[in-house]
């Protein structure tokens, strides 16, 4: 498998082509998606974080997104004003987002507002494996009783892509564990597509065993010279290819090598 790290064709044109090759037969039909890190809504900049994950709203609408990808820290705090300008900004979008928890997304307010913190969804017979990384954080040890449910779970959802046959294989959460053991270990056994990440606030790819690590920095703050931005990932049956956008560079800086918390 083949991933370019930028992509070739402009958003419209590709889009307008991908629809063309869904038309011209049946089978797999390329797609476009949105991978988005942090939009980290949060007090006392409620309104202006909301602003610029609003402005994702209207990109992903523009080129016409099949789906968007949240990878965590969906507020900093969970408090009710970030929470209703998130669901707010989340109307916005024309095509489903998935999201799934960051660090600062506590487990019972994320499942009570958004449902499951592991699931799979397929969408166009591509798998994309959504997971909590907290949990795996937290129990590293695939031996240790607590840890063992959640390392069957996660090799129950690579297996059954596999046998599945779905075209590619995406593994969604908001740390970057799968540069670690044992999570590499376990995905190296897998034909994995690509990771998608969030949490860093910075724009990067990490080697994996087999694939690449893509970080996303989200809409609230950066921590590179990169500025604020996503990746779109365009697709096709043989090979995957993706490129980072930027957003804003004026708004949300922190200072570089700020670790994130």
């Amino acid at each position: 498998m083949r991933i370019v790290r930028r992509a070739a064709l402009g958003a419209g044109l590709w889009v307008l082509l991908a629809s063309r090759l869904a038309a011209a037969g049946e089978g797999f039909n390329p797609f476009v998606f949105i991978h988005a890190g942090d939009p980290e809504l949060r007090k006392p900049d409620v309104k202006s974080t909301a602003e610029r994950f609003a402005l994702l709203a209207q990109r992903a609408n523009a080129i016409g997104a099949e789906l968007v990808v949240v990878a965590g820290d969906l507020t900093r705090n969970g408090a009710d004003e970030e929470l209703e300008a998130f669901q707010d900004c989340l109307k916005l979008f024309k095509m489903p987002v998935k999201l799934v928890p960051g660090n600062h997304d506590a487990p019972r307010w994320f499942e009570k507002h958004f449902g499951p913190r592991r699931y799979v969804f397929t969408h166009n017979n591509c798998d994309f494996i959504c997971l909590d990384s907290n949990d795996f954080m937290a129990h590293p040890d695939r031996d240790d009783p607590k840890g063992q449910e959640l390392w069957k779970w996660l090799e129950a959802a690579l297996e059954d892509a596999q046998r599945q046959k779905r075209t590619h294989t995406f593994l969604v959460m908001h740390h970057t564990l799968a540069a670690r053991p044992p999570m590499d270990a376990v995905l190296a056994k897998h034909r994995i597509a690509a990771v998608l990440c969030g949490h860093e606030h910075t724009t990067r790819e990490l080697p994996g065993k087999g694939f690449t690590i893509y970080v996303s920095p989200g809409t609230a703050r950066f921590r590179d010279d990169k500025g604020l931005g996503y990746r779109l990932f365009k697709v096709l049956e043989d090979r995957i290819e993706q490129e980072a956008v930027p957003l804003e560079k004026e708004v949300g800086r922190v200072v570089p090598g700020t670790p994130p918390r």
